[in-house]
């Protein structure tokens, strides 16, 4: 029979009742459920490869669209019985915390670099280029900037936070709302037309420092919150609530 003493005396890891998982085997069976579902992303990523129609696609498709929604109906059963397999744990799946706008802008940053890497300067270690061939490098790769350039604008102008998301940001912060409820209370004050000329007639009053500082500081903290764009809707939208 053994002694109670003994029971107290165990680690705090074996203290546990029967059937439940200490920390550390919670966390092997979190991470392998996690890697079993990445696994599975890739095979989904392989049924769907000629849907991206890209030209350095590694799979040749051997299998007909009726074998394809076998598979497909095979991943959703195993997800989810991990989904049970945690549950049995009381292991909740972790919520995304990444925005896929902010993965899509750091996979074309380095699309530009890889770009920018393929200038005649940067290929000098490859041997000689002729100028006519790197004339025509240049022109390529300014194709290739251009197309990358629009898509990362997009991404940051379209694809991010909207115009009501930046400013609740931005007015969270020191001074912000302040300024706010101050143009604000200018347009609320004001004929539209007069507002407008009662705003530039206050930067130019010697105002403009502090509105500056301003700019400044949130430009750092809020990338996009220079831009003419986000200027420009900002205004329109004091003006329609105005109206």
């Amino acid at each position: 029979m053994s002694d109670p003493a003994d029971k107290a005396q165990q680690p705090p890891e074996m203290q546990f009742s029967q059937g439940t998982f200490n920390d550390a085997q919670r966390l092997h069976l979190r991470v392998s459920c996690e890697y079993m579902d990445k696994m599975l992303q890739r095979i989904e990523g392989v049924l769907h490869t000629e849907e991206s129609a890209s030209p350095f696609s590694h799979y040749q498709m051997d299998l007909s669209p009726a074998q394809g929604r076998v598979l497909e109906d095979y991943i959703r059963r195993l997800r989810s019985q991990l989904l049970r397999t945690l549950a049995w744990q009381g292991i909740q799946p972790p919520p995304p915390e990444i925005p896929a706008t902010r993965s899509i802008a750091t996979d074309l940053h380095f699309i530009a670099i890889a770009v920018s890497e393929l200038r005649p300067n940067a290929m000098r270690g490859c041997g000689a280029m002729s100028e006519a061939t790197a004339a025509e490098l240049t022109g390529v790769l300014s194709e290739l900037s251009s197309i990358v350039g629009q898509m990362m604008n997009y991404v940051k102008n379209e694809l991010g936070d909207s115009l009501q998301q930046r400013i609740q940001k931005i007015a969270t912060g020191d001074n912000a709302s302040l300024l706010l409820q101050r143009i604000e209370h200018v347009v609320t004050a004001q004929p539209v037309i007069e507002s407008v000329s009662c705003l530039a007639t206050e930067r130019r009053d010697g105002r403009v420092a502090e509105g500056a500082r301003l700019e400044s500081v949130y430009t750092a903290r809020y990338p996009g919150f220079e831009s003419l764009s986000l200027r420009h809707n900002f205004c329109i939208l004091l003006i329609i609530k105005v109206i």
